[in-house]
């Protein structure tokens, strides 16, 4: 009980305080923006202070979403491919390195409808990802 009455007076400090001069943001919701500012400017300081400048080898990775077995029948057309390999595209120029398909079941079971044309559409989307590397 302490706690709740503890937390509601420094949201109330918060929510009372005035910004000083002009500001973006209605008023009732300058508590909240100043909040997360220091929140912000905390983390901010914090890093700086302790990051060494060293930068780390990541790959960033994504969903190659249009891929999906949500799609049906759609991704045999040859412009929802064309479509799927500008959205490769758009997450190589995002710095995208990996990229994850899921293939959903039953589309690649044998005795699914037209199983060959979706094994040949992922087939040619693992050549279109293996040659932007």
């Amino acid at each position: 009980m302490i706690l709740i009455a503890i937390v509601a007076l420094i949201g109330w400090q918060f929510l009372s305080r005035r910004e000083e001069g002009p500001s973006k943001f209605p008023y009732k919701y300058r508590g909240t923006y100043l909040n997360l500012k220091k929140i912000l400017d905390n983390f901010n300081a914090y890093l700086d202070f302790n990051w060494d400048g060293e930068e780390y080898n990541v790959s960033f990775g994504a969903n190659l979403l249009p891929a999906n077995l949500h799609a049906g029948e759609y991704m045999l057309d040859k412009e929802y491919y064309t479509k799927t390999i500008v959205y490769l595209d758009a997450l190589k120029s995002l710095g995208v390195k990996e990229i994850h398909i899921d293939i959903g079941y039953p589309l690649l079971s044998l005795s699914y409808p037209n199983f060959k044309k979706y094994l040949e559409f992922y087939r040619k989307i693992a050549q279109e990802v293996k040659r932007r590397g």
